[in-house]
């Protein structure tokens, strides 16, 4: 992440304190990026140093169980949608963001999906999902994820292992060592409350999808192992105003394995989104 980071938190009504990193243009059109599960809000720092993106106000956060925010070791802090919903509306106000685009990787597409499930698209200029699975069904599961969602809880030590093994399937290409270890560190602290109600929670309605009274962006790698990219194509025939990108040579990570080619669209994309009348 940049050196010029701002670093502030704040308290959901759940009394979860939450950490939030802002850098780019104060004044700038608005971006929220929500990182997936095992990661942090670090590892959106090809988008944070690209001057593709600078005249933007950005904005990512650590979901609970990640990063510095807290994490709490009942599960019950992680089995209810609500509650992530009501941490990403928090994050919002917290910032002030007027209309932004929220950017959401992987299970972070979840976590959006539960805020509009609850909250509506009001004062989103649009929605970016990232390698993500809008629809949570068990069929979009690629087989980098698949032994891993059908096994037993593994106890801490073999969870670590697993992670370890993981990390290497989700990019078409090796990620440079100090990522891969970044990454690794942050899913071991992922608290396993987290892991196993994650791994409870039910699938999702295409209805919901429907509600989504605003732009959506889709970007999938082909290659991905971890969600395959057929949740993309599913969840486009059900979202009202979709497109999508589909990435060739590029697994589960798009905005580390084609940064240039992500973020000169994502800037096109919020650029389009918020033009007084232009079509989305």
């Amino acid at each position: 992440m940049p050196e010029s980071i701002r670093e502030t938190s704040t308290r959901t009504r759940d009394g979860v304190s939450i950490h939030i990193g802002e850098w780019g243009d104060p004044a700038g059109r608005e971006i929220l990026f929500i990182h997936g599960l095992g990661a942090s809000s670090k590892v959106w720092g090809a988008q944070a140093r690209s001057p593709l993106l600078r005249n933007f106000r950005m904005i990512a956060y650590d979901l609970r169980g990640h990063g510095k925010s807290d994490k709490p070791a009942e599960g019950s802090y992680y089995a209810d949608a609500a509650r992530w919903a009501d941490e990403l509306r928090t994050v919002m106000r917290a910032k002030s963001f007027k209309r932004p685009v929220i950017v959401a990787w992987s299970y972070g597409g979840r976590v959006l999906v539960d805020y509009v499930e609850r909250f509506g698209v009001e004062g989103l200029a649009g929605v970016h999902f990232v390698s993500a699975m809008p629809v949570n069904d068990p069929a979009f599961i690629g087989p980098a994820l698949l032994a891993g969602a059908t096994a037993p809880q593994p106890d801490p030590s073999s969870a670590r292992q697993a992670q370890l093994a993981l990390l290497p399937q989700l990019t078409f290409r090796p990620l440079p060592a100090d990522r891969l270890d970044a990454l690794a560190e942050a899913g071991r602290a992922v608290p396993a409350a987290l892991r196993q109600s994650l791994r409870q929670r039910p699938r999702t309605a295409e209805a919901v999808l429907r509600s989504f009274a605003c732009p959506v962006w889709m970007t999938h790698g082909l290659n991905d192992r971890a969600i395959v990219a057929d949740a993309s194509v599913h969840a486009c025939r059900h979202f009202p105003n979709a497109r999508a990108s589909f990435y060739e040579n590029c697994g589960h990570m798009p905005f580390l394995e084609h940064e240039d080619r992500f973020n000169r669209e994502l800037a096109a994309f919020v650029d389009r989104v918020n033009a007084d009348g232009a079509p989305a």
